[in-house]
């Protein structure tokens, strides 16, 4: 007797990720179902409508060297401008506040050298170090065994200099240095095309924007696969039998012939699974954890700054508030900035009442902008550690020791399940173009299969 399905491949998760590989299969003929636990699609990707604008409260850019994204938008038809930088950005060092264009701000003679030596530094060991290795690498080993503080203690000389480089691992990871393996980060590095790669706006991964907001991305790809996805039914349990798998969700069982699993892995975690994972899956899941970070809009009457001749973007090496940009849409509403919070500040902000929030990240905006700043017509925030569905943002980051141990990340099928997801990629790892690249992966392998 033939077996019966429902499908011959279900998705768990309807970011990025998932969708790309239930679209890489409807393609080519294959059956699927796509399961989302969340009663919204997108996953780390989510567009609001604030004061008669779009604004990306989660993933934000699209830069160069992304060649999977930008063929994405160009076929779905969609538009992209670049991230508003016409004027001069401002930095708070030290409790004292610059103006400065470019990817240097202006700091004391020696801070700015060592800025610059730093960089260079970490641009030359981050080559060659990916996130798959040899297990008994004694060099890897090492590196996973310190942290990106004690990396910056070798290679940075200035208080200056120290705060910025802090600042960009909170930016860039939602966790402080000291939380983050120097294997882990290194390779990151590398996997996004480097340091400067990673903190730049212009020619960097910061470099553009997508008209009318990154969630059209997720939008257009389900709408092409609907009735195939289904929001607001968690997948509870994977049983994997001879012949497939059984689906078990908060609503129903079904049958597939195989599974993609594209969920961050601590969420993944949440899953049981019959038979149990091997040690390397189940390891990552239970010894990764996610960074902290909430992004926060204020709305005001118009776009002020470019008045006084600043572009919108504004960095702080102390305080609540870590990053400051303009979110305005062209031609759409008034004046947005949008203020990242990250690490133990994201941690410490999601106590506080929601008038207290706003205080807080009001009055830490108003120091980079002035009085101006200190009244926005209207206040929005979104901590995504809040988001149980995703757990935090923006990617996985397996605790020290693990990656080297592992020998890598955990991509490799398990039987008849299959794992993406951004954290899992090897190019853009975090990153909408690492999602495309691991659900493309994730779909190949399945098709492989069958």
């Amino acid at each position: 007797m033939t077996p019966s399905f429902d499908a011959d491949a279900v998705v768990v998760g309807a970011g990025l990720s998932g969708l790309t590989a239930a679209r890489k299969l409807v393609t080519v003929g294959r059956t699927v179902r796509v399961f989302e636990a969340s009663a919204r699609l997108g996953g780390k990707i989510r567009t609001e409508r604030f004061g008669g604008a779009h604004v990306d409260l989660g993933a934000h850019w699209i830069g160069p060297g992304q060649p999977r994204i930008t063929a994405l938008v160009k076929e779905l038809g969609l538009a992209t401008e670049p991230q508003p930088l016409d004027g001069d950005q401002v930095v708070l060092v030290g409790g004292e506040l610059r103006r400065f264009t470019g990817f240097l701000p202006r700091l004391r003679w020696g801070a700015t050298l060592d800025v610059a030596i730093s960089t260079l530094r970490l641009e030359w060991m981050r080559h060659g170090v990916r996130f798959d290795g040899a297990p008994d690498d004694r060099a890897r080993r090492a590196l996973d065994g310190r942290t990106a503080a004690e990396l910056a203690d070798s290679i940075v000389r200035t208080s200056e200099a120290r705060a910025l480089f802090d600042l960009s691992v909170k930016l860039i990871f939602g966790v402080a240095p000291d939380e983050l393996s120097a294997l882990v980060f290194l390779a990151y590095l590398h996997s996004g095309r480097g340091y400067l790669s990673l903190t730049s706006f212009e020619g960097g991964a910061q470099a553009t924007v997508l008209s009318g907001g990154m969630g059209q991305l997720v939008t257009r790809l389900a709408d092409a696969l609907s009735p195939r996805v289904t929001l607001e039914e968690p997948v509870t349990a994977l049983v994997e039998e001879y012949d497939g798998v059984t689906v078990h969700t908060s609503r129903s069982r079904y049958r597939a012939r195989r599974v993609i699993v594209a969920v961050p892995p601590p969420v993944a975690q949440r899953i049981r699974y019959e038979p149990p994972l091997p040690a390397s899956h189940e390891t990552l899941q239970r010894r990764s954890t996610l960074g902290a970070w909430t992004k926060c809009v204020l709305e005001y009457e118009e776009a002020f700054w470019r008045d006084e001749g600043l572009c919108g973007v504004g960095l702080a090496t102390d305080g609540p508030v870590q990053l400051v940009i303009d979110g305005s849409e062209p031609g759409r509403g008034r004046g947005l900035l949008v203020a990242m919070v990250t690490a133990g500040h994201a941690h410490a902000l999601a106590k506080l009442e929601p008038r207290e929030r706003r205080a807080e990240v009001t009055k830490a905006v108003a120091r980079l902008f002035g009085p101006r700043a200190a009244e926005p017509v209207a206040f929005s925030d979104h901590p995504w550690g809040g988001d149980r569905f995703c757990g935090g943002a923006p990617v996985a980051l397996p605790e020290l020791g693990v990656l080297s141990s592992l020998g890598g990340l955990p991509r490799a099928p398990t039987g008849r399940l299959h794992w993406a997801g951004t954290d899992l990629a090897e190019r853009w790892n975090g990153y909408m173009e690492g999602a495309l690249e691991s659900g493309e992966r994730a779909a190949d392998e399945v098709l492989g299969a069958l």
